[in-house]
């Protein structure tokens, strides 16, 4: 399977789909910005952020912090989320 074909983004969506915290990365990344064959979608990339960071991922955790802090990406602004995500991050 070739990197950015068709197929490639069907895995990866199915992959991070089954809980895997990489492709959940990869998915997220290209919901946010609207490439990899995905619309933009802020609300699908912070869901998947969301996934990656349950699972550890400090950059989803950072992603997640930064949304609650500021009130951005979908998310309202919350104070305690953005907290508790800063604190796992860390």
């Amino acid at each position: 399977m070739r990197l950015g074909s068709p197929e490639w983004y069907t895995d990866q969506l199915a992959a991070a789909d089954k809980g895997d915290m990489f492709a959940q990365l990869r998915v997220a990344d290209c919901f946010y910005i609207g490439s990899c064959g995905f619309a933009k979608d802020q609300n699908e990339a912070m869901r998947y952020w969301d996934l990656a960071a349950e699972q550890g991922s400090g950059f989803a955790q950072g992603q997640l912090a930064t949304a609650y802090q500021f009130g951005i990406n979908g998310l309202q602004k919350d104070l305690t989320q953005a907290a508790k995500w800063w604190r796992r991050a860390a």
